[in-house]
């Protein structure tokens, strides 16, 4: 219960405490009460519960209200480490929160929205009333509501190591609370890649992980990349300006790249083993999922 170790999603924090257990054989889950996600921390020492959070039937009741559809950016959070939602309004709405930014800002970024400002404001005024008369939190949040009450109550732990993963790909209100943490702990590891920054869309911003001070180490040797798309990632990354660079070699093996034309070629090849397909849209994805059923794969 010295340890934190926080991570961008439920799944990474398990593996983590799974990965101590094991190491520690004399210890158990139990302690290691410090491994989880950030909202989850800020749940627990908040002492919110279940029906403090706000779920899949109040974000129900909620699109009813407004006449817009909403998802449940909590469940959401918990998979991916980070919130989408399925109007737009909503997602700018999110967007400004997590990035600590006015909601005219993020209004003024996001460009052409149907209907303006106005309509922002009116779903904006909506969610924060409906979250307000009935006392309910999204995890975002239980991350804003730490960092206020942090200087004002006991909620923070007092960590000998604070160990931070995937720190590329948290948001700048995370970051807020991780600087809190920082200031409670002896020992800090954040563990992070810029060049694996995927949610800038959603609001990560990888200079907070490229401006950070203190001694930094690069893990040099890779265990699951082969040769050639080793040199394909690293020609294809080094067109990014503002990144560290970083020297880094490839397992011991080949591996295969090769470009096609037509998915039919690809198909040709498909035959025993387990298959990632990947497409930059649905639309393609429907139809790559299509011809695979016809085709009995």
């Amino acid at each position: 219960n010295s340890i934190g170790y926080f991570s961008y999603t439920v799944k990474a924090a398990d593996e983590a405490r799974t990965r101590a257990i094991d190491r520690f054989k004399e210890l158990n889950k139990k302690d290691f009460m410090y491994f989880r996600t950030l909202h989850s921390l800020a749940f627990k020492q908040l002492g919110l519960s279940k029906d403090d959070v706000l779920g899949d039937v109040h974000y129900k009741e909620l699109s009813s209200l407004l006449g817009i559809k909403l998802s449940n950016t909590n469940r959401r959070m918990d998979s991916f480490g980070t919130g989408m939602q399925d109007d737009v309004f909503a997602h700018v709405i999110d967007m400004a929160r997590a990035r600590n930014v006015s909601l005219r800002q993020q209004f003024q970024e996001a460009g052409h929205l149907d209907c303006g400002w106005m309509k922002l404001k009116y779903i904006a005024d909506g969610i924060s009333k409906y979250k307000k008369e009935r006392n309910l939190y999204d995890f975002t949040d239980m991350i804003i509501e730490f960092v206020a009450r942090a200087t004002l109550e006991d909620i923070v732990p007092d960590l000998d190591v604070l160990i931070i993963d995937e720190a590329q790909d948290l948001l700048p209100v995370q970051w807020e609370m991780v600087k809190v943490l920082m200031k409670h702990s002896e020992r800090v590891f954040i563990a992070g890649d810029d060049d694996q920054s995927i949610f800038k869309w959603a609001g990560a911003n990888p200079e907070d992980l490229i401006g950070l001070k203190g001694e930094r180490y690069i893990l040099n040797q890779s265990h699951r990349i082969p040769k050639k798309i080793h040199i394909a990632a690293t020609t294809l990354i080094s067109r990014i300006e503002n990144r560290i660079p970083k020297l880094w070699k490839a397992k011991d093996e080949e591996g295969d790249i090769q470009f096609h034309n037509l998915r039919e070629a690809v198909y040709q090849l498909m035959g025993d083993g387990e298959w990632l397909i990947m497409t930059r849209d649905n639309y393609t994805l429907e139809q790559i999922s299509e011809d695979l059923r016809q085709r009995g794969l």
